[in-house]
């Protein structure tokens, strides 16, 4: 059969599709030859005076056939030929999420939910776009469809989804816990459970949890995943090697399972030899060789002998690598919309925001001194900070958490939303009540609870405003000794702006402007402790530490090494060793492949080291 068309009018009005050509398609679709038939349907809607149907149909096969950019062509047209059409609004609306667009996704589907109000569908999928946009408004949207419709699946799998995106692990866990009432024995799901349990520092749960998951079917290499990380956490190096090579019987190419093992021990030149191969193999998936690059990086790193630019090339790639998958949806490190975040921020929390709450105290959150908060840039010391203060009878670390990111959110008080917000008594109060909440429930008893999530500098107005009276430690280290160190750091989470140098000289720049801002400021000062200063002389900057947060010093917070904790961040391992200088000035074995990233940093003004 061919794709030729047949006969048809000439008109450009007429008022339907030839219906012979309605069949020669229909038969094309048969036959599964999707693109030639969406191609005849498309030349056939140019003829007709109403070509938005003809127009949508095109698009869901062009879609069918892989051809992305045909298929959003369509949808645009039908779009633009019928306002009306809620299903052109939506597959359009889907096309652009995948795509890595997701505020245009967002008014595709808006519009579609304006036409089909009550269509559950197009609520689930525009909270399912708006979750990378506006988290709490998604999570409000799936909310209340699961008051209508209580017992639909996948608004049940996203609430949760987003909550644990969120923090709001308790109610992720509700989510899961329905939705395992309905499918008692769907894996993924019970795997979802135990992650979440893990997330949440739930660790003993979790680890139950898996291990259920390995007894109905020991062949769930995710749940030997996640009892690795316990026993990581857990510091059970043991049991975590243990885990990664039944992880590597069942598939002997797990780059995870390969990369973790090569962390703990060295490999065998026969078992490198193999980890180069999968690195190199342009085939694999970005997402399974990155991490053995960054472990090739590790093991030439650790010996001396190894030639620096080579060790570096693995570094390169692995960067190269992640960044292009972050590229391909739409995590893109745009440099002007980061300085404009940072702007609104100091535009929002100016000198007048603090004189007008100083002149109102019931507008501020909560007078509780317990929180502690540890701010900087990621491998700057926050882990070290946190470990000494929960070596104290007195303390605990709760580690890195969303809570304060989300509440900024929920507040509109985040880099990421325009417009004035008027302080709010009411609403800060309870936001503030419901963190203290979270910190009695997870460290109960205790004076100081630790949140040490490095990201809250960007949130330190929000935290001024909920809590006057706690701490802020700012934890400092030297300019390219905490980017590279960035820069080698296989984060667990997406950091845009740590795969490439000058992005990173750039993202630094700005946290050191905005740093400087709350430092100018925030009403109650702030601790600034620095890692080259800790390092070179523990006792003196723990006694500051724990004067700082009105803690009576003990012996114990000099040998923090010793405090057996679960720590769960990507300092974990350094902060179970004794104090060593030897990671000051580490980047200078690779000066020379580090120029980009000096440059930036003195396009940044900084000019130290």
């Amino acid at each position: 059969m061919t794709s030729g068309s047949p006969d048809r009018p000439s008109s450009a009005t007429a008022a339907k599709p030839d219906p012979a050509l309605l069949r020669q398609a229909a038969g094309l679709m048969r036959a599964g030859r999707f693109a030639e038939a969406a191609s005849l349907l498309e030349a056939a809607a140019r003829d007709i005076a109403e070509p938005g149907p003809l127009l949508l149909e095109a698009g869901r096969l062009f879609l069918r056939a892989g051809d992305k950019d045909a298929a959003r062509r369509c949808l645009e047209g039908s779009v633009a030929a019928d306002r009306t059409l809620a299903a052109a609004h939506m597959n359009l609306g889907l096309l652009l999420a995948e795509r890595g667009e997701p505020r245009a996704a967002w008014a595709a589907l808006d519009a579609a939910r304006a036409l089909r109000p009550e269509d559950p569908e197009i609520a689930l999928n525009l909270a399912v776009v708006e979750i990378n946009i506006e988290p709490p408004r998604a999570i409000q949207r799936l909310r209340d469809l699961l008051l209508r419709h209580p017992a639909h699946r996948l608004a049940l799998l996203n609430l949760a989804q987003a909550c644990i995106r969120s923090g709001l692990h308790d109610e992720a866990l509700a989510c899961l816990e329905r939705l395992l009432a309905m499918e008692p024995e769907n894996a993924t799901w019970q795997l979802l459970e135990a992650g979440t349990l893990l997330n949440d520092g739930r660790l003993e749960r979790a680890r139950a949890a898996y291990e259920a998951i390995l007894a109905r079917d020991p062949s769930r290499w995710q749940a030997l995943v996640g009892l690795a990380q316990i026993d990581r956490f857990a510091g059970d190096n043991a049991g975590e090697a243990a885990c990664w090579r039944r992880v590597l019987a069942i598939d002997p190419n797990h780059a995870v399972a390969l990369a973790g093992l090569a962390r703990l021990e060295t490999p065998t030149p026969t078992e490198r030899r193999h980890i180069e191969r999968l690195a190199m193999a342009p085939e694999r998936p970005p997402s399974e060789r990155y991490p053995l690059l960054h472990a090739l990086f590790d093991l030439s790193d650790r010996d001396r002998a190894a030639d620096p630019v080579v060790a570096f090339s693995y570094l390169a790639t692995a960067n190269r690598l992640r960044g292009e998958s972050e590229r391909a949806v739409g995590r893109v490190y745009d440099a002007a919309a980061e300085e404009a975040r940072i702007e609104r921020l100091m535009r929002r929390f100016d000198a007048g925001w603090f004189e007008r709450l100083a002149q109102r105290p019931a507008a501020l959150g909560d007078p509780s001194e317990r929180p502690v908060f540890i701010v900087g840039m990621p491998r700057s010391g926050t882990t070290l900070c946190e470990q000494i203060l929960a070596s104290h009878s007195r303390a605990q670390g709760l580690g890195e958490r969303v809570d304060i990111a989300r509440i900024a959110r929920e507040l509109g008080l985040d880099a990421d939303q325009e417009g004035e917000v008027a302080p709010d008594p009411a609403s800060f109060r309870g936001k503030a009540q419901d963190y203290l909440r979270m910190l009695d429930r997870q460290a109960p008893g205790v004076s100081r609870v630790v949140d040490k999530t490095p990201g809250n500098f960007l949130h330190l107005g929000t935290i001024a405003t909920l809590f006057p009276n706690a701490r802020i430690v700012h934890a400092q280290r030297g300019a390219m000794d905490v980017c590279f160190s960035c820069f080698r750091q296989n984060f667990v989470q997406s950091h845009r702006w740590s795969t490439d140098l000058r992005d990173l000289g750039h993202y630094y720049g700005l946290y050191r402007r905005l740093m400087a801002h709350w430092q100018s400021l925030l009403p109650r000062p702030m601790l600034d402790w620095r890692y080259e200063a800790v390092v070179g002389d523990l006792e003196p900057a723990v006694r500051r530490l724990l004067g700082f947060c009105d803690l009576a010093f003990e012996p114990a917070c000099l040998a923090f090494h010793e405090t057996r904790r679960p720590v769960r961040t990507a300092s974990l391992d350094q902060v179970r060793r004794p104090l060593y200088k030897s990671s000051v000035g580490k980047w200078r074995r690779y000066e020379a492949m580090l120029v980009p990233l000096a440059q930036s940093l003195a396009a940044a003004g900084i000019a130290e080291p």
